[in-house]
Formats: structure tokens, sequence, C-alpha cells
């Protein structure tokens, strides 16, 4: 692999941390172990933010918006595959979250918006292993984030998502993944993806992208987040709009 560039806020490659030692929310251990990256961080205080998670056993997306304004504030993701149960990966999820919010000042949560998991066989990507597996791990990690923050988790579709956000997939070209698309569009659309330090790119060594530099494969995971977290505010907009 070749270099990573940028600065990895977001609690990207923590494990030792999480899983040697008892952290809680707000705890200074928490505070601890994310201190060196504290001056890049937007504080909010008195304000409501909307949280969005592309959930995944391997790798899961965080993604945090300003309700109000519909503002990114933070871009995320967390490594799980060294972590072997599935309670242990949504414990890790939540810890993260919690320390996020933690160094942010993040007091309110409006909503937490977290992408439905599979329901049917998608070609060459799933099994019935995999869609009992991520429905288990949807369900764990939608168990704990509710019995932390107190607030229960919306799943959103991530077909109705992606359309709120105007993405449209071609199914017929098949020379780039849907999450290669996906990534090209949130790029292309919204620049403040780019312009936020969990934006974490490499320069790869080899491959068909050797000597460019490219987002780290799980900034797909944390983008997935971003529309998730996106599309669920855009509801929630709209709502109090009509109201």
């Amino acid at each position: 692999m070749g270099k990573k560039k940028g600065i990895q806020v977001s609690t990207v490659d923590r494990r030792h941390d999480y899983e040697s030692e008892s952290i809680q929310f707000g705890s200074e251990s928490t505070r601890k172990v994310s201190s060196t990256n504290k001056r890049w961080l937007t504080k909010v205080r008195n304000e409501e933010v909307t949280i969005g998670l592309d959930l995944g056993t391997n790798t899961t997306g965080i993604a945090i918006i300003r309700t109000e304004t519909d503002e990114l504030l933070k871009l995320a993701y967390v490594k799980l595959s060294d972590t072997e149960t599935l309670n242990g990966k949504a414990q890790l999820v939540v810890h993260c979250v919690g320390s996020i919010l933690d160094q942010m000042e993040i007091e309110q949560i409006a909503n937490i918006f977290v992408e439905e998991p599979l329901k049917a066989f998608k070609a060459g990507a799933s099994s019935a292993g995999t869609i009992q597996l991520l429905s288990r791990f949807n369900g764990a990690c939608c168990y704990a984030l509710s019995s932390t923050f107190g607030i229960d988790p919306v799943l959103l579709n991530v077909n109705s998502a992606r359309k709120l956000l105007g993405i449209r997939i071609d199914r017929k070209d098949k020379t780039r993944s849907t999450k290669d698309k996906v990534r090209e569009f949130v790029v292309a659309n919204f620049p403040e993806v780019v312009e936020s330090v969990g934006f974490v790119t490499m320069i790869p060594t080899r491959g068909k992208n050797k000597g460019k530099e490219v987002p780290v494969p799980e900034m797909e995971d944390a983008l997935d987040a971003f529309v998730v977290a996106k599309a669920g505010n855009i509801q929630v907009l709209a709502n109090k709009a009509e109201d």
C-alpha cells in the first residue's frame, strides 16, 4: 500500500485503545485517546445533530450532520475486523461514536439513521449466511445505540437514500462498482466531503491507480454513511417545513 495522506481524526485504527481498556463515554481515558486531534474538531454546543451509519462487520462508516443547517460536521470510519464477536463490534461502534460526540462537545442528538441491511440475495456479493450475519450485527448495533444514547435508530433503504440525493446508478455499466459510482457522485457534488479532515486518501504504488491520490478503501463506508445521514436529514427538514 502507498502512503496515507491526511489527518486520521476518524478513530481509524484505535483497536488497542478500545479493546484493551474499559472506556466509558465521556471518561478521561476516552479524552486521552483523541486529544492530539482536538484542534481540528468543530465544537457544537446546544445544537442538534443527525448521525448516519453504514454498518459493516469489517468497517463501519460514520457521518455527523448539523440538523438545522444540513452541514457536514464529521466524517469517520472504524475498522472492526480484529474484533471477533458481533457484540464486541457493536460496542466498539458505539464507543467510537461516543468519543466523537465527546470531542465535539455534542450534547443533543436529533436522529440516528442506519443503512438498512440486505433483505435479498445480491449476485456475487451476498449469501444467506452474509444476510443473516449483517442482520444480526445491525440489530446488535441498533440496540447498543438505543441503550447508550436513548434514541431508536431509523433504518433507511439504501436506494431510497441515494434517490433523495439525486444519485442514479446505471446498472448496465459494469466497468465500475456501485461503490465507485456513489463515491464519484458524492465527491463531485458535495465538496464539503473532500474538504473534511475525515476524508483520508492514499497514493497506491501498484495497480490501476498507481501514483494517483485516491480515497482509502474504508472511505467508501464513510461516504455511504454520509449519504444515509444526508438523506435522513432531508426527510427531517422536509417534515419540519410541512409542520
